[in-house]
């Protein structure tokens, strides 16, 4: 059963993950140039 289905995911899509401090590897060049 998917997850939506059983009340565990919320049904957002998240950009970071704070229990593993992990962001998608398609965000880092647009985070290197905001940090510039």
């Amino acid at each position: 059963m998917p997850t939506y289905r059983n009340r565990i995911w919320d049904g957002k899509i998240r950009l970071f993950s704070p229990a593993t401090g992990e962001i998608y590897v398609g965000l880092l060049p647009h985070l290197i140039k905001f940090c510039d």
